[in-house]
């Protein structure tokens, strides 16, 4: 489970949650993420990004 909390200017505060197969808390934390427009990303060199199904 993922929330997102705080969103301020560039950065976005991001609450996440491992849980087990029966829904029982595993592990928490919190990550700072800072955001990039598309343009700011190329310069960069972030030029795409692959992701895994859920």
């Amino acid at each position: 489970m993922k929330k997102i909390k705080n969103p301020w200017r560039n950065l976005v505060y991001i609450n996440a949650e491992i849980t087990n197969s029966k829904g029982e808390l595993c592990n928490e934390g919190e990550a700072i993420y800072f955001l990039l427009n598309q343009e700011m990303a190329k310069e960069m060199g972030f030029l795409h990004c692959e992701v895994e199904d859920d």
